[in-house]
């Protein structure tokens, strides 16, 4: 009767070293999370970086000082930068000026073509009347953020050159001393997997390059035939958003559908129906078979791959995901071989050459 009398109880004991580590493992996850808009950059750097080493590899293939290489890519980094935004800024900021001035004959415009009263022709109305009486300080206000918004950018794309360059400088030295973490039986396999990965994001680039000249070229072509102003201007801009999967579109659309409305709203309709038409047909037949063709994926696994990232690490994760899904394949080959029935391998070579 006393054993049974007796009141049981768990008592649970942890170590400080166990209350360490959880508090190390809190203070790492803190810090990734404060780094996280550093990781993108750093992996848009990655890109970049291994894309123009090319220019560094050829340079040492003729005997050159590799210094020579690594001046002549980073000239060309910085060249291509500040020359497309040269080309771009002055041009943009003259329309910005020629767009503000003709608002409001452009909404009489779009006025007089919508019903009286509604939903459209109030939001129409509101945003006419925006820089007015009360709502000016507001407008201020979103202007304000806007140039800090392009401020940041402006920063963060210094900084990604930045980036870029001193991982071409310091990249083969700190890629071997990643691989000297490894045991050194497995050194070999390493260095080739890392080598295969560098080969499919220069092929990713590479692809990316296709794709964003084919939709500049079309956009271009489009809205000459609709006599819209600043055809060139508004191809270079559909070109470089472009590279941002899902949201470009809508990045590239915007500014085409307000200068086209200085030539009539059916005209802004057109480049609409236009835009979102090449849209559908880049992400289903376009893109597949040209990040297909240089990154050897399957269509499903581009589409894959890009909702994936996208959903992951938004448009920096869509664009990064690519080239490590096209490395699938060597470290299949490299590293899960053993684990694998042996035929398994080799169906998969034979598919994707097929």
């Amino acid at each position: 009767m006393e054993e049974g009398s007796k009141s049981s109880g768990l008592r649970v004991e942890i170590s400080w070293k166990t209350i360490i580590k959880v508090l190390l493992g809190v203070l790492l996850a803190y810090v990734a999370i404060k780094l996280w808009p550093l990781f993108k950059l750093l992996a848009v750097a990655i890109l970049l970086a291994v894309a123009l080493y090319r220019i560094v590899s050829w340079v040492c293939s003729k005997g050159w000082p590799r210094w020579v290489g690594l001046l002549l890519a980073s000239a060309t980094l910085v060249v291509a930068v500040v020359g497309l935004f040269g080309l771009i800024g002055p041009m943009a900021i003259r329309q910005a000026v020629t767009l503000g001035k003709e608002l409001p004959k452009l909404s009489e415009q779009v006025a007089s073509r919508l019903p009286r009263s509604g939903p459209l022709h109030d939001l129409l109305q509101k945003a006419v009347n925006s820089g007015t009486g009360a709502d000016s300080s507001r407008l201020l206000a979103k202007g304000l953020t806007a140039a800090e918004t392009t401020l940041g950018g402006l920063f963060d794309l210094a900084l990604v050159m930045v980036l870029a360059i001193y991982l071409m400088a310091d990249g083969p030295r700190a890629l071997r001393w990643l691989i000297a973490f490894f045991p050194r039986e497995r050194r070999p396999r390493v260095a080739e997997g890392l080598e295969e990965i560098g080969g499919r994001i220069k092929a990713y680039v590479t692809g990316q390059f296709i794709v964003s000249l084919l939709f500049a070229g079309y956009v271009f072509v489009l809205l000459s035939i609709l006599h819209v102003p600043l055809a060139v201007l508004l191809a270079a801009l559909a070109g470089i958003f472009d590279i941002l999967p899902m949201i470009g579109i809508f990045l590239a659309v915007v500014p085409a559908m307000l200068v086209g409305l200085t030539v009539s709203p059916k005209t802004a309709l057109i480049v609409l129906a236009g835009y979102v038409g090449y849209h559908l047909i880049e992400d289903y037949f376009i893109v597949p078979r040209v990040y297909g063709h240089q990154l050897k994926l399957s269509t499903l696994a581009v589409l894959l791959a890009i909702t994936v990232g996208y959903l992951l690490a938004g448009v920096v994760g869509a664009v990064a995901l690519l080239p490590l899904a096209a490395a699938y394949p060597a470290l299949e080959r490299l590293w899960l071989r053993p684990t694998l029935e042996p035929e398994v391998v080799e169906e998969h070579e034979k598919l994707r050459a097929a």
